[in-house]
């Protein structure tokens, strides 16, 4: 029996469909929250943020806050322990309020 051939196999397939798992499983827990469906709103001040939806409503304060992110389409603003984060897409927002918004995280959150 040739076992030395299956792990040069298994391995190799494994970390093949491994993306492919993951993609399965964010997308079937998605489905399942319901909650990430809702429209929600967003207001942006110097005291923090708040989010409102049809099931939220929420105040979250800067110092929660520990890093934003951003690329062409999306913000991302990181709270505490880097797990959770808030996506705020860019394809409503305005060349000014995107520098806005950008101006306002910089100046309330501090990386940690």
């Amino acid at each position: 029996m040739a076992t030395g051939k299956w792990p040069g196999v298994i391995l190799p397939l494994v970390i093949f469909l491994l993306p492919f798992w993951i993609s399965y499983q964010t997308r079937k827990q998605y489905k399942k929250l319901t909650v990430l469906h809702e429209r929600r709103t967003l207001s942006v001040n110097e005291t923090g943020t708040h989010f409102k939806s049809q099931s939220i409503d929420a105040n979250v304060a800067w110092p929660n806050y520990v890093d934003y992110l951003e690329d062409k389409r999306t913000f991302a603003l990181m709270q505490q322990g880097s797990q959770i984060f808030v996506p705020i897409p860019k394809r409503e927002l305005t060349a000014f309020e995107i520098d806005q918004l950008r101006a306002l995280f910089e100046s309330n959150i501090i990386k940690k």
